[in-house]
């Protein structure tokens, strides 16, 4: 059964390989500007590529609300949304966006007049069409030398540099796919948001473009949106499938499915990395994480297989062998709760007592065990507080949070599994389990979570 993680994605840090170099991206600059630069070219990308005008729209609006800090994207972002509602045919309220760009934003002319042009009672003319401009040879060709001069500012860390040469290739030929996917590379390494918009030009015209698809799966990498992030490795098996030499997509396969506690598929993607690029540390040392992590799971899981087997025995004392010092319990049904908390003055008689009687209290009237599935895995290999950790998984079995003050281990693993039982038949199980010096190099359970919920939880929504 694949199991799947149940925690918000950490953002990648790590652009690779492109054609014979790699590259990690820079520092984001720190102006004051650039948060709404980034928040723009996000609400272009909801509106053009991804089609969400709902999200599109309450982006421009948060940019609106920032006036002082660029009155030129501030403008530029009501026009966009005076555009947005024509489109979804709010013509009261374009009239009102473009009533305030013009009152607020007189000087930015551009904005203006792009603004009044939308609206069919608008006083200002519709600029003429002009024909699409053909780019001639020769144009082609000075692109193309400016697209080669742009990938060696960009190998040379000249991100800035790599960009305007990148677009000033555009400027003389739009369909050039290397250029479209040389400015979204340039900048996203400038600013881990953006670059999207830029790839999607690039598939539009070259579906199977290796370097922009996996392009396209990096800037994914690092959109907030849930959604948005697992698309990122469709488009990082699309660049392998293109190139199979391409090791950047593995790397980021790679560190997805390890992310994911799918330690199989990461593997899988070190492995064929390491294959195609045999002296490269992070690849090497990848593949030994993964297979650590692989390790410690099926050690863990065997623990919550033997701990289960006991509990639905009813053999509760039994259990008490596979715990750990500073046992975390809690129950929570919605209108009942209760639990454990660790506390340091307690003996062990005091502990195993408390934790029997638990057990008895919450667990023994569910009844039987009709089916348990494991639904979601996270494994951390710092010293973190497995309470923390357990948040992640449920935010309502506030008792596991405890432990995130009194307990700490090496290596971390929790468990969650959704269970039907004889007389509940929607509920919880967290394990949270420990390997350390504290449990003298074993697997131990350091806490245990029981909630009632009114239907199936879904691991990567809830």
């Amino acid at each position: 059964m694949k199991r799947r993680l149940l925690s918000a994605a950490a953002a990648m840090l790590l652009i690779a390989k492109l054609a014979s170099a790699q590259t990690s991206p820079q520092p984001m600059p720190g102006s004051d500007a650039q948060p709404v630069a980034v928040m723009l070219e996000q609400a272009i990308y909801q509106e053009e590529t991804a089609g969400n005008l709902e999200a599109a729209a309450k982006t421009y609006h948060q940019i609106v609300e920032q006036a002082a800090v660029s009155r030129v994207l501030v403008a530029q972002a009501l026009a966009r949304l005076a555009a947005l509602e024509v489109k979804q045919k709010h013509l009261d309220e374009a009239r009102k966006t473009i009533e305030r760009l013009k009152t607020e934003y007189p000087e930015q002319n551009d904005a203006l007049a792009k603004a009044q042009s939308l609206l069919p009672d608008s006083d200002a003319k519709p600029a003429p069409k002009s024909e699409k401009h053909v780019a001639t040879a020769a144009e082609i060709a000075q692109a193309a030398e400016l697209v080669k001069q742009g990938w060696q500012k960009y190998r040379e860390g000249n991100f800035k540099l790599a960009d305007e040469l990148f677009k000033k290739s555009l400027n003389l030929d739009s369909n050039s796919v290397d250029a479209w996917t040389g400015l979204g590379w340039s900048m996203m390494n400038t600013n881990l948001l953006t670059g999207q918009n830029q790839f999607a030009k690039a598939l539009q015209l070259d579906p199977n473009n290796a370097m922009a698809l996996n392009g396209m799966g990096w800037a994914m990498s690092h959109i907030g949106d849930a959604e948005e992030q697992r698309r990122n490795t469709d488009y990082w098996r699309r660049a392998v499938e293109a190139d199979p030499t391409a090791t950047s997509p593995m790397r980021g396969l790679a560190q997805n499915a390890y992310s994911n506690a799918d330690f199989d598929e990461a593997i899988k993607w070190y492995e064929k990395w390491v294959a195609l690029d045999p002296k490269n540390a992070d690849a090497i040392a990848g593949l030994e994480q993964a297979k650590q992590g692989q390790t410690a799971v099926e050690g863990a899981t065997a623990v919550a297989t033997d701990f289960f087997k006991k509990l639905d025995g009813q053999l509760f004392a039994e259990t008490g062998t596979l715990t750990g010092p500073y046992l975390v319990a809690t129950f929570n049904s919605g209108e009942v709760s209760g639990g454990i908390r660790p506390n340091r003055g307690k003996s062990d008689e005091q502990e195993k007592h408390e934790w029997v009687e638990f057990l008895r209290k919450y667990r023994e009237p569910l009844g039987k065990t009709i089916e348990r599935k494991l639904e979601a895995v996270k494994y951390t290999r710092e010293r973190k507080s497995v309470g923390t950790a357990g948040a992640h998984f449920s935010g309502r079995i506030d008792g596991i949070i405890v432990a995130s003050r009194i307990f700490q281990s090496e290596f971390s693993i929790l468990l969650q599994f959704n269970t039907k039982y004889e007389n509940k038949r929607n509920v919880v199980e967290l394990l949270s389990l420990g390997l350390g010096q504290t449990f003298d190099g074993e697997w131990k359970i350091n806490g245990y979570g029981i909630e009632e919920t009114p239907a199936p939880r879904d691991p990567l929504k809830d």
